[in-house]
């Protein structure tokens, strides 16, 4: 009775455990999905989407999609010009104690150009954005800079 009792203990802590990595991997792919599509989206749109190679992270905490080298730009008849934005990085996090909220995260000087304009450039210790997915009478996303 002794030998069960700790083969339930060891096991219960394993089990949680690999319910967590399962749950993150599975946040992670749905993250990665969805960057593919608002990708494609955005292509679909008219924009020129240009990424690096995403790489994933996060564990324990979050579920975490990292982007390395964005570039947004459009041109067309719709648009005055040219809008480009180029961002050394860009992190998609959804926390695991909260799927609803998704942090983005913009890394190193962000490059914003409009028109025939001057290249702006922003910079600071923490550019990020929230976005609530669950709908509430006022606007589903925090903007901190």
């Amino acid at each position: 009775m002794r030998r069960r009792s700790w083969i339930i203990l060891a096991a219960v802590p394993a089990l949680l455990l690999g319910g967590d990595v399962a749950y993150w991997q599975y946040a992670v792919a749905r993250l990665r999905t969805e960057l593919t599509d608002w990708a494609a989206a955005r292509r679909a749109e008219g924009w020129e989407v240009v990424m690096g190679q995403p790489a994933s992270g996060g564990w324990p905490y979050a579920a975490t999609v990292t982007v390395p080298n964005l570039m947004l730009r459009h041109t067309g008849l719709e648009v005055p010009g040219i809008i480009r934005w180029t961002s050394a990085s860009a992190t998609l996090s959804v926390p695991l104690y909260h799927p609803t909220d998704l942090s983005i995260g913009l890394d190193g000087p962000q490059h914003l150009q409009v028109g025939d304009a001057q290249d702006m450039i922003v910079t600071g210790e923490a550019i990020a954005v929230t976005v609530d997915f669950i709908a509430h009478n006022t606007l589903p996303l925090t903007l901190r800079a």
